[in-house]
Protein backbone atom coordinates (compact mmCIF):
# COMPACT_ATOMS: atom_id res chain seq x y z
CA UNK A 1 0.00 0.00 0.00
CA UNK A 2 1.47 3.17 -1.05
CA UNK A 3 -1.31 5.85 -0.20
CA UNK A 4 -0.05 9.29 0.40
CA UNK A 5 -1.68 11.61 2.91
CA UNK A 6 -1.13 15.02 3.32
CA UNK A 7 -2.56 16.94 6.77
CA UNK A 8 -3.25 20.49 6.80
CA UNK A 9 0.19 20.95 5.09
CA UNK A 10 0.98 24.97 4.64
CA UNK A 11 3.78 26.51 2.89
CA UNK A 12 4.74 30.32 2.84
CA UNK A 13 7.21 31.92 1.34
CA UNK A 14 8.01 35.12 3.65
CA UNK A 15 4.59 36.67 3.42
CA UNK A 16 3.23 34.97 0.76
CA UNK A 17 1.12 31.75 1.67
CA UNK A 18 1.16 29.39 -1.53
CA UNK A 19 -0.78 26.31 0.29
CA UNK A 20 -2.77 26.91 3.29
CA UNK A 21 -3.84 24.00 5.70
CA UNK A 22 -4.10 21.48 2.75
CA UNK A 23 -5.85 18.28 3.33
CA UNK A 24 -5.36 15.78 0.85
CA UNK A 25 -5.49 11.75 0.59
CA UNK A 26 -4.17 10.05 -2.47
CA UNK A 27 -4.71 6.20 -2.62
CA UNK A 28 -2.41 3.94 -3.03
CA UNK A 29 -2.05 2.69 -6.80
CA UNK A 30 -4.09 5.12 -7.97
CA UNK A 31 -3.29 8.00 -11.34
CA UNK A 32 -3.97 11.09 -8.99
CA UNK A 33 -3.91 14.83 -11.37
CA UNK A 34 -3.06 18.04 -9.76
CA UNK A 35 -5.37 20.20 -12.41
CA UNK A 36 -5.50 23.77 -12.35
CA UNK A 37 -4.12 27.11 -13.98
CA UNK A 38 -0.24 28.38 -13.56
CA UNK A 39 0.37 29.76 -10.40
CA UNK A 40 -2.07 27.73 -8.15
CA UNK A 41 0.43 25.41 -6.25
CA UNK A 42 0.07 22.15 -7.91
CA UNK A 43 3.93 22.12 -8.83
CA UNK A 44 5.37 23.24 -4.91
CA UNK A 45 2.67 20.65 -3.75
CA UNK A 46 4.12 18.18 -5.70
CA UNK A 47 7.75 18.90 -4.66
CA UNK A 48 6.76 18.70 -0.93
CA UNK A 49 5.54 15.28 -1.62
CA UNK A 50 8.58 14.56 -3.53
CA UNK A 51 10.68 16.04 0.07
CA UNK A 52 12.26 18.62 -2.71
CA UNK A 53 10.49 21.62 -0.45
CA UNK A 54 9.85 21.86 3.28
CA UNK A 55 6.54 22.09 4.60
CA UNK A 56 6.22 25.28 6.72
CA UNK A 57 3.71 23.33 8.81
CA UNK A 58 1.92 20.32 8.40
CA UNK A 59 2.16 16.97 7.78
CA UNK A 60 3.38 14.03 5.39
CA UNK A 61 2.58 10.16 5.31
CA UNK A 62 3.67 8.16 2.78
CA UNK A 63 2.55 4.50 3.68
CA UNK A 64 1.64 5.16 7.35
CA UNK A 65 4.65 6.39 7.40
CA UNK A 66 5.71 10.26 8.68
CA UNK A 67 8.48 11.16 6.11
CA UNK A 68 7.84 15.02 7.18
CA UNK A 69 11.03 15.47 7.63
CA UNK A 70 12.58 12.43 5.41
CA UNK A 71 15.22 13.57 2.57
CA UNK A 72 13.82 13.34 -0.46
CA UNK A 73 16.50 10.51 -1.54
CA UNK A 74 14.66 8.50 1.11
CA UNK A 75 11.20 8.80 -0.01
CA UNK A 76 11.51 6.18 -3.09
CA UNK A 77 9.46 8.17 -5.49
CA UNK A 78 11.00 9.28 -8.77
CA UNK A 79 10.34 12.63 -10.27
CA UNK A 80 10.02 13.58 -14.01
CA UNK A 81 10.19 17.63 -14.37
CA UNK A 82 9.46 20.18 -17.19
CA UNK A 83 13.06 20.12 -17.99
CA UNK A 84 14.96 17.22 -18.92
CA UNK A 85 17.64 17.55 -16.58
CA UNK A 86 19.71 14.39 -18.93
CA UNK A 87 23.21 14.12 -18.48
CA UNK A 88 24.84 15.85 -21.69
CA UNK A 89 27.95 13.44 -21.92
CA UNK A 90 25.79 10.22 -21.57
CA UNK A 91 24.32 8.22 -24.40
CA UNK A 92 20.18 8.22 -24.02
CA UNK A 93 21.07 4.44 -23.12
CA UNK A 94 23.84 5.36 -20.32
CA UNK A 95 20.62 8.11 -19.39
CA UNK A 96 18.35 5.14 -18.94
CA UNK A 97 20.68 2.90 -17.20
CA UNK A 98 22.13 5.80 -14.61
CA UNK A 99 19.68 5.20 -11.83
CA UNK A 100 19.98 1.55 -11.88
CA UNK A 101 24.03 1.68 -12.19
CA UNK A 102 23.59 3.79 -9.21
CA UNK A 103 22.02 1.29 -7.82
CA UNK A 104 24.55 -1.65 -8.07
CA UNK A 105 22.47 -3.88 -11.07
CA UNK A 106 24.32 -5.97 -12.99
CA UNK A 107 25.30 -4.60 -16.47
CA UNK A 108 22.85 -7.85 -18.11
CA UNK A 109 19.90 -6.75 -15.96
CA UNK A 110 20.51 -3.00 -17.21
CA UNK A 111 20.74 -3.94 -20.48
CA UNK A 112 17.67 -5.43 -20.56
CA UNK A 113 15.30 -2.84 -18.75
CA UNK A 114 16.88 -0.45 -21.03
CA UNK A 115 16.25 -2.26 -23.97
CA UNK A 116 12.55 -2.55 -22.53
CA UNK A 117 11.15 0.95 -21.75
CA UNK A 118 13.29 1.98 -25.03
CA UNK A 119 11.08 0.29 -26.75
CA UNK A 120 7.97 1.36 -24.78
CA UNK A 121 8.88 5.32 -25.26
CA UNK A 122 10.21 4.53 -29.47
CA UNK A 123 13.64 5.13 -28.16
CA UNK A 124 15.33 1.73 -29.59
CA UNK A 125 16.70 3.50 -32.94
CA UNK A 126 18.07 6.53 -29.89
CA UNK A 127 20.32 4.49 -28.01
CA UNK A 128 23.51 5.56 -29.01
CA UNK A 129 22.48 9.21 -29.24
CA UNK A 130 23.69 12.32 -26.79
CA UNK A 131 20.90 14.55 -25.57
CA UNK A 132 22.58 17.51 -28.11
CA UNK A 133 21.68 15.36 -30.81
CA UNK A 134 17.62 14.62 -29.55
CA UNK A 135 14.63 16.86 -30.64
CA UNK A 136 12.81 18.19 -27.54
CA UNK A 137 10.42 15.56 -27.45
CA UNK A 138 13.08 13.18 -27.78
CA UNK A 139 14.78 14.63 -24.63
CA UNK A 140 11.45 14.71 -22.94
CA UNK A 141 10.73 11.09 -23.69
CA UNK A 142 13.80 10.15 -22.03
CA UNK A 143 13.48 11.94 -18.96
CA UNK A 144 10.19 9.60 -18.65
CA UNK A 145 12.00 6.70 -19.43
CA UNK A 146 14.58 7.26 -16.54
CA UNK A 147 11.87 7.35 -14.10
CA UNK A 148 10.04 4.27 -15.39
CA UNK A 149 13.03 2.10 -15.54
CA UNK A 150 13.55 2.99 -11.46
CA UNK A 151 10.86 1.16 -10.34
CA UNK A 152 10.21 3.57 -7.32
CA UNK A 153 6.59 3.04 -5.29
CA UNK A 154 5.67 6.35 -6.44
CA UNK A 155 5.65 8.42 -9.79
CA UNK A 156 5.49 12.11 -9.37
CA UNK A 157 5.31 14.06 -13.47
CA UNK A 158 5.56 17.90 -13.42
CA UNK A 159 3.92 18.40 -16.83
CA UNK A 160 6.05 16.08 -18.51
CA UNK A 161 4.34 16.54 -22.27
CA UNK A 162 4.89 20.25 -22.62
CA UNK A 163 7.22 19.54 -24.56
CA UNK A 164 5.80 17.14 -27.33
CA UNK A 165 4.21 17.72 -30.50
CA UNK A 166 0.64 16.84 -30.60
CA UNK A 167 0.81 13.66 -32.03
CA UNK A 168 4.05 12.66 -29.53
CA UNK A 169 1.52 14.44 -26.44
CA UNK A 170 -1.70 11.49 -27.70
CA UNK A 171 0.99 8.59 -28.03
CA UNK A 172 2.84 9.34 -24.91
CA UNK A 173 -0.35 9.83 -22.69
CA UNK A 174 -2.00 6.45 -24.16
CA UNK A 175 1.90 4.57 -22.78
CA UNK A 176 1.12 6.34 -19.49
CA UNK A 177 -2.09 4.92 -19.16
CA UNK A 178 -1.05 1.27 -19.81
CA UNK A 179 1.76 1.45 -17.71
CA UNK A 180 0.09 2.40 -15.40
CA UNK A 181 -2.69 -0.26 -16.07
CA UNK A 182 0.78 -2.70 -15.48
CA UNK A 183 2.34 -1.80 -12.61
CA UNK A 184 -0.52 -0.02 -10.63
CA UNK A 185 1.83 2.41 -8.86
CA UNK A 186 0.70 5.42 -7.05
CA UNK A 187 1.53 8.38 -9.82
CA UNK A 188 0.60 12.06 -8.92
CA UNK A 189 0.46 13.92 -12.23
CA UNK A 190 0.69 17.76 -12.10
CA UNK A 191 -0.82 19.64 -15.40
CA UNK A 192 -2.71 22.67 -16.84
CA UNK A 193 -4.02 20.83 -19.57
CA UNK A 194 -7.52 19.69 -19.03
CA UNK A 195 -7.35 16.86 -21.85
CA UNK A 196 -4.44 15.05 -19.91
CA UNK A 197 -6.29 15.96 -16.77
CA UNK A 198 -9.74 14.32 -18.18
CA UNK A 199 -8.02 11.28 -20.19
CA UNK A 200 -5.81 10.34 -17.85
CA UNK A 201 -7.24 10.40 -14.50
CA UNK A 202 -8.58 8.31 -12.20
CA UNK A 203 -9.06 11.40 -10.09
CA UNK A 204 -8.89 14.69 -10.34
CA UNK A 205 -7.82 17.50 -7.70
CA UNK A 206 -8.84 20.80 -9.44
CA UNK A 207 -6.86 23.91 -7.60
CA UNK A 208 -6.89 27.19 -7.53
CA UNK A 209 -4.66 29.45 -5.61
CA UNK A 210 -3.49 27.18 -3.31
CA UNK A 211 -7.19 25.58 -2.76
CA UNK A 212 -8.82 22.43 -3.96
CA UNK A 213 -11.81 23.27 -5.42
CA UNK A 214 -12.95 20.07 -6.44
CA UNK A 215 -11.95 16.14 -6.46
CA UNK A 216 -13.83 13.18 -8.08
CA UNK A 217 -13.80 11.71 -11.52
CA UNK A 218 -13.18 13.50 -14.74
CA UNK A 219 -17.28 12.76 -14.94
CA UNK A 220 -17.78 14.26 -11.71
CA UNK A 221 -16.04 17.13 -12.31
CA UNK A 222 -17.37 18.30 -15.63
CA UNK A 223 -20.62 17.06 -15.62
CA UNK A 224 -21.26 18.79 -11.71
CA UNK A 225 -18.30 20.77 -11.12
CA UNK A 226 -18.30 22.26 -7.80
CA UNK A 227 -17.97 26.08 -8.02
CA UNK A 228 -17.91 28.11 -11.22
CA UNK A 229 -13.96 28.19 -11.23
CA UNK A 230 -13.77 24.49 -12.12
CA UNK A 231 -16.76 25.00 -14.51
CA UNK A 232 -15.44 27.85 -16.19
CA UNK A 233 -11.62 26.06 -15.54
CA UNK A 234 -12.72 22.50 -17.10
CA UNK A 235 -14.01 22.04 -20.35
CA UNK A 236 -12.83 23.60 -23.86
CA UNK A 237 -15.07 26.00 -23.99
CA UNK A 238 -15.67 26.13 -20.37
CA UNK A 239 -19.77 26.31 -19.34
CA UNK A 240 -21.46 28.70 -20.23
CA UNK A 241 -22.29 30.76 -17.22
CA UNK A 242 -25.59 33.14 -17.53
CA UNK A 243 -26.89 35.19 -14.63
CA UNK A 244 -30.40 33.47 -14.01
CA UNK A 245 -32.19 37.06 -14.36
CA UNK A 246 -31.16 37.38 -17.80
CA UNK A 247 -32.93 34.26 -19.27
CA UNK A 248 -35.49 34.57 -16.40
CA UNK A 249 -37.61 31.20 -15.42
CA UNK A 250 -37.47 27.73 -17.47
CA UNK A 251 -40.03 27.04 -19.29
CA UNK A 252 -41.62 23.83 -18.50
CA UNK A 253 -43.65 21.95 -20.77
CA UNK A 254 -43.91 25.06 -23.00
CA UNK A 255 -45.49 27.52 -21.14
CA UNK A 256 -43.92 29.40 -17.68
CA UNK A 257 -45.49 27.92 -14.67
CA UNK A 258 -44.83 28.32 -11.04
CA UNK A 259 -42.68 25.13 -11.32
CA UNK A 260 -40.19 27.05 -12.80
CA UNK A 261 -39.84 28.97 -10.17
CA UNK A 262 -39.17 25.97 -7.62
CA UNK A 263 -35.70 24.94 -9.43
CA UNK A 264 -34.52 28.39 -8.75
CA UNK A 265 -35.66 28.60 -5.30
CA UNK A 266 -34.63 24.61 -4.55
CA UNK A 267 -31.54 25.59 -2.79
CA UNK A 268 -31.98 29.18 -2.64
CA UNK A 269 -32.02 31.42 -6.07
CA UNK A 270 -29.52 30.93 -8.20
CA UNK A 271 -27.31 33.45 -9.09
CA UNK A 272 -26.15 32.11 -12.39
CA UNK A 273 -27.30 28.64 -14.57
CA UNK A 274 -24.86 26.74 -16.09
CA UNK A 275 -24.95 24.61 -19.49
CA UNK A 276 -22.17 23.02 -21.41
CA UNK A 277 -22.01 24.60 -25.04
CA UNK A 278 -22.01 21.10 -26.67
CA UNK A 279 -26.35 21.06 -24.45
CA UNK A 280 -26.98 24.12 -25.94
CA UNK A 281 -29.84 23.95 -28.34
CA UNK A 282 -30.06 26.26 -30.99
CA UNK A 283 -33.13 27.21 -33.19
CA UNK A 284 -35.68 25.57 -30.99
CA UNK A 285 -37.55 25.45 -27.67
CA UNK A 286 -37.13 22.23 -25.51
CA UNK A 287 -39.99 20.99 -23.97
CA UNK A 288 -38.60 21.64 -20.59
CA UNK A 289 -35.32 24.54 -20.32
CA UNK A 290 -34.57 28.05 -20.52
CA UNK A 291 -35.85 29.53 -23.28
CA UNK A 292 -34.37 32.74 -24.77
CA UNK A 293 -32.89 34.90 -27.64
CA UNK A 294 -28.98 35.47 -28.87
CA UNK A 295 -27.72 36.83 -31.01
CA UNK A 296 -24.85 35.00 -33.22
CA UNK A 297 -21.59 37.14 -33.11
CA UNK A 298 -19.43 34.37 -35.22
CA UNK A 299 -18.58 30.97 -36.06
CA UNK A 300 -15.80 29.04 -35.85
CA UNK A 301 -15.82 25.73 -37.81
CA UNK A 302 -13.57 22.51 -35.95
CA UNK A 303 -14.76 20.21 -38.37
CA UNK A 304 -17.08 17.41 -37.02
CA UNK A 305 -18.91 20.54 -35.16
CA UNK A 306 -18.84 23.91 -35.60
CA UNK A 307 -18.48 26.77 -32.09
CA UNK A 308 -20.95 28.89 -31.82
CA UNK A 309 -20.19 32.65 -30.68
CA UNK A 310 -23.72 34.08 -29.29
CA UNK A 311 -24.40 37.36 -27.20
CA UNK A 312 -27.76 37.69 -24.79
CA UNK A 313 -28.39 40.58 -22.53
CA UNK A 314 -25.23 41.14 -21.30
CA UNK A 315 -24.12 37.53 -21.45
CA UNK A 316 -21.83 35.56 -24.03
CA UNK A 317 -22.57 32.39 -24.67
CA UNK A 318 -20.72 29.34 -26.64
CA UNK A 319 -22.45 26.59 -28.41
CA UNK A 320 -20.89 23.47 -30.22
CA UNK A 321 -23.22 22.18 -32.93
CA UNK A 322 -23.06 20.09 -36.07
CA UNK A 323 -21.75 22.77 -38.88
CA UNK A 324 -23.00 20.09 -42.08
CA UNK A 325 -26.84 20.39 -40.94
CA UNK A 326 -27.11 24.54 -40.45
CA UNK A 327 -27.60 27.71 -42.04
CA UNK A 328 -26.31 29.88 -39.53
CA UNK A 329 -24.91 33.71 -40.02
CA UNK A 330 -23.40 36.13 -37.92
CA UNK A 331 -25.90 38.75 -36.69
CA UNK A 332 -28.92 36.28 -36.85
CA UNK A 333 -31.36 36.32 -33.93
CA UNK A 334 -32.04 32.62 -32.62
CA UNK A 335 -33.71 30.74 -30.46
CA UNK A 336 -31.70 29.43 -27.60
CA UNK A 337 -32.46 26.70 -25.01
CA UNK A 338 -30.52 25.77 -21.67
CA UNK A 339 -32.37 21.81 -21.51
CA UNK A 340 -33.25 21.86 -17.98
CA UNK A 341 -31.51 18.20 -17.40
CA UNK A 342 -27.87 19.68 -18.65
CA UNK A 343 -28.14 22.72 -16.12
CA UNK A 344 -26.32 23.76 -13.27
CA UNK A 345 -27.46 25.87 -10.70
CA UNK A 346 -24.36 28.32 -8.79
CA UNK A 347 -25.42 30.73 -5.28
CA UNK A 348 -24.08 33.83 -5.23
CA UNK A 349 -20.90 32.51 -3.50
CA UNK A 350 -20.52 30.47 -6.50
CA UNK A 351 -21.23 26.70 -5.10
CA UNK A 352 -23.47 24.57 -7.37
CA UNK A 353 -26.16 22.92 -5.58
CA UNK A 354 -28.66 20.69 -7.03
Amino acid sequence: MTDIVLRKVTKRFGDLVVLPELDLTIRSGEFTVLLGPSGCGKTTLMRIIAGLEEVTSGEIVISGQDVTHTRASERDVAMVFQSYALYPHLSVAHNLGFPLKVRGEASAVIDAKVKKVAALLGLSALLQRKPKQLSGGQRQRVALGRAIIREPRIFLFDEPLSNLDANMREGVRSELIRFHADVRKTIVYVTHDQVEAMTMAQRIVVMHEGVIQQIGTAKEVYKKPANTFVAGFVGSPGMNLVPAVEIGRPIIGQDFSGSGEDVLLSAGRAALVGCRPENVRLGARSASGFAFTAKILSLQPLGASMMVDLETAGSRIVALTEWRDNNLEPGQAIDVCFPLEDVCYFNEAGARFD
